[in-house]
């Protein structure tokens, strides 16, 4: 079985993009909701950075 290692490593990959996308597309929603929520509200650049410090 040569082959295990290469199908690991392929759905390591895939799991690792696939988490990659989810959380790109997770920071696009949370900016988008942010950004909406800031035009009704005064959300100001201050109150964003210290979430995205914590990260």
């Amino acid at each position: 079985m040569r082959d295990s290692g290469y199908i690991n490593q392929f759905v390591t990959v895939s799991i690792g993009i696939a988490a990659g996308f989810a959380f790109l597309i997770g920071l696009y929603l949370g900016v988008k909701k942010i950004s909406d929520r800031s035009t009704q509200s005064t959300t100001s650049i201050g109150q964003i950075m210290p979430f995205i410090d914590n990260q």
